[in-house]
């Protein structure tokens, strides 16, 4: 009888993962069957959702509560705000784009980027 070794993988087609149908899975734009009866129950919902956020903004006791219902209905009315990073260096912003690496080039060509 033939040994099998269950970690070699069977040998598939481009493309294939599974070994059953071509192409890498869900095409384009296709329903997930398995998240659309619970996404349609949600959005069936999502009226009497925002408006216990709201009743929650105004008058939960708790600030807390408070802030987290107000930053809910602001991130889905305006959705989150952009987190901007700062790099400096030397206590000077450096400018995006290319990276010059100090090691390729004597110290002359350096200092004279600098």
């Amino acid at each position: 009888m033939e040994q099998v070794d269950k970690k070699t993988p069977k040998k598939r087609h481009p493309g294939q993962f599974d070994g059953s149908k071509p192409g890498p899975g869900r095409p384009k734009g296709a329903v997930n069957k398995n998240t659309a009866e619970m996404k349609a129950l949600v959005q069936a919902h999502t009226p009497d959702v925002i408006a216990e956020l709201v009743r929650l903004a105004l008058h939960a006791r708790s600030e807390m509560v408070r802030k987290m219902a107000i930053d809910s209905l602001l991130d889905r009315g305006y959705g989150r705000p952009k987190q901007e990073v700062d790099v400096t260096s030397n206590g000077e912003t450096m400018n995006s784009g290319v990276l010059v690496v100090p090691g390729v080039m004597s110290e002359e060509e350096w200092e004279k980027q600098q």
